[in-house]
């Protein structure tokens, strides 16, 4: 019997400094569905603020601004970190 997933927690490492992004999203393709652009993993995500950022929408700076000094090699991306079943 497949569950109906709710949600899906994702989280964003910063290998050099070990700090942390933790995403929540309830699209229906988990951390894909979030980030809709093009790539994959980090390179999705920063192509997804990026473009928010050129077209005046609500991007995360800090996030944005951490990939663009670090580079893409230095983050790694748990997609389905944990999955919720329900709102609870």
């Amino acid at each position: 019997m497949n569950k109906k997933i709710y949600g899906v927690i994702y989280v964003i490492k910063n290998k050099v400094n070990n700090k942390l992004y933790i995403g929540q999203t309830n699209k229906e393709k988990g951390f894909n569905g979030r980030y809709t652009n093009r790539g994959k993993g980090i390179e999705r995500v920063y192509n997804s603020h990026l473009s928010n950022k050129n077209n005046d929408r609500y991007y995360n700076i800090h996030l944005l601004n951490s990939i663009e000094k670090y580079g893409f090699d230095a983050f790694e991306v748990d997609e389905e970190f944990d999955i919720a079943y329900s709102q609870e």
